[in-house]
């Protein structure tokens, strides 16, 4: 059960920590500016694209690229699920991004944070990315088939056609972003983005690329702000 802390107004009325209530699938779902949606009935925070252990491939690459990606994103998970009372996280595929040569350090890290959960459960949707090896080697997740279906939502990592699906999708992959423009300003920042029965969710990971989307008329997206998350206006036109 949600504490009094993690009350919600209407629907469009920020929380206090800067969560975006917002009524998707009939249901009110929290649009977190740690890129993640709380589903308070279920006590579920749902989460896309992690990308653990990317930071340790691109290393063995011969790229140089900073460690430590993976640790504090399996340390973010774990606070907005016990901040909000969560009992479930579902990540909507791709939580690794594949198994680096040392994958051991990665076993002993995603191990470490799954017993100090103290009882949430986590649950994902295999991504692209999350190839049968990788199932292998983190049996202890629960793992689930794409188009999961959950009360009134439908759980993918790719956003499936509208046709596809009768429920309500949830979705990553995309790694939803949109510009902001302000004169000869310009900031690309990460978003939720809804499409007819689709909500596609921003990247979770901190070492994550994204991608500009292109709204059509009638859909809608929410930027992501350090401390907030605002809706802004869809124009219909594609951005460069």
């Amino acid at each position: 059960m949600m504490t009094g802390s993690h009350r919600h107004g209407p629907a469009g009325t920020a929380a206090p920590d800067g969560a975006l209530p917002v009524s998707l699938g009939g249901e009110t779902l929290l649009l977190h500016p740690g890129r993640v949606v709380i589903w308070p009935a279920a006590c579920t925070l749902f989460a896309a694209d992690v990308h653990l252990g990317k930071e340790a491939v691109f290393r063995e690459r011969g790229i140089a690229v900073p460690e430590g990606a993976t640790d504090t994103d399996l340390g973010r998970l774990a606070a907005l699920a016990t901040r909000h009372g969560c009992d479930r996280i579902i990540v909507l595929g791709d939580l690794f991004h594949a198994l680096p040569s040392s994958s051991q350090r990665l076993v002993a890290a995603v191990d470490a944070w799954l017993d100090g959960l103290a009882g949430i459960r986590v649950q994902v949707v295999a991504g692209n990315h999350d190839r049968a090896g990788v199932q292998r080697r983190f049996a202890r997740l629960d793992w689930l088939p794409e188009a999961t279906v959950l009360g009134p939502f439908v759980l993918c990592h790719a956003p499936p056609e509208p046709e596809d699906h009768a429920g309500f999708v949830l979705a990553g992959h995309l790694h939803p972003c949109w510009r902001l423009r302000h004169g000869g300003d310009r900031l690309r920042m990460p978003v939720y983005w809804a499409s007819g029965q689709r909500l596609v969710l921003p990247a979770f990971g901190s070492f994550t690329g994204g991608w500009n989307v292109a709204p059509g008329r009638g859909d809608r997206l929410w930027v992501v702000g350090p401390d907030a998350v605002v809706e802004v206006p869809v124009t219909g036109r594609r951005q460069r």
